[in-house]
């Protein structure tokens, strides 16, 4: 009985383990309850400043990003304008518009109000560890606002940057520096590490294992 109980816990550690990484989710950068400073148009150069960009960094984990939001609005909704977003990589603490992770569909600016608030979009983007990324926004013919505050105190906000783009080039601020940084927030869940997905599956081999000493040992009694 006791090595029924011992591949039993080894089983159960590894299922846990698998379980708690898959369930805690990550917020990688948050800064969307602060308090607006400004707007700045996403607009493409060089009838605006766009694209418009803001960093966020994984930890010691790979990460699945499982939804980006942004705080934005409209200024016209309904001038049949649209706007996208997408998550790109990064190039000596500059956006990389050359390696994109993620790049959405045209969106109408009837989605928006013209009241600042949380568009938020569901991902599924799988992110290296330690490492920067770039969220961006831009509008070629809308007129999509994207916030910025201030408030540096959310997570992640304070060593991150931001960006936009100047006579036909991309200028990058940190936010210390500046000040303020566009608002949004990051969620992910931590990808297991291969020895905890080695450990989950020799959980589950010992899952079987336990069932099969337990069929002998009742038999045998």
């Amino acid at each position: 009985m006791k090595a029924i109980k011992v591949v039993a816990g080894t089983a159960a550690l590894g299922v846990s383990l698998f379980a708690s990484a898959a369930a805690n989710s990550e917020i990688l950068f948050d800064n969307l309850s602060a308090f607006s400073s400004g707007t700045l148009t996403a607009l493409d150069y060089p009838a605006g400043p766009g694209p418009l960009f803001e960093s966020f960094s994984t930890g010691s984990s790979a990460i699945l990003v499982t939804s980006l939001s942004l705080f934005i609005n409209a200024t016209t909704p309904g001038d049949g304008g649209t706007f996208e977003f997408g998550v790109f990589g990064d190039s000596s603490t500059s956006p990389d518009l050359s390696s994109p992770f993620y790049i959405s569909a045209p969106l109408p600016d009837s989605d928006l109000s013209t009241n600042l608030g949380a568009e938020t979009f569901s991902l599924d983007i799988s992110l290296s560890p330690d490492t920067r990324y770039w969220a961006g926004l831009v509008t070629m013919s809308g007129s999509v606002n994207w916030s910025y505050s201030s408030d540096l105190s959310g997570p992640g906000v304070a060593s991150e940057y931001s960006a936009d783009v100047l006579a036909g080039a991309i200028n990058v601020f940190a936010n210390e520096d500046a000040g303020a940084a566009f608002q949004m927030e990051v969620v992910g869940t931590p990808v297991p590490e291969p020895a905890a997905w080695m450990l989950t599956l020799a959980g589950f081999g010992c899952l079987g294992l336990a069932a099969a000493l337990h069929r002998r040992v009742a038999s045998a009694t």
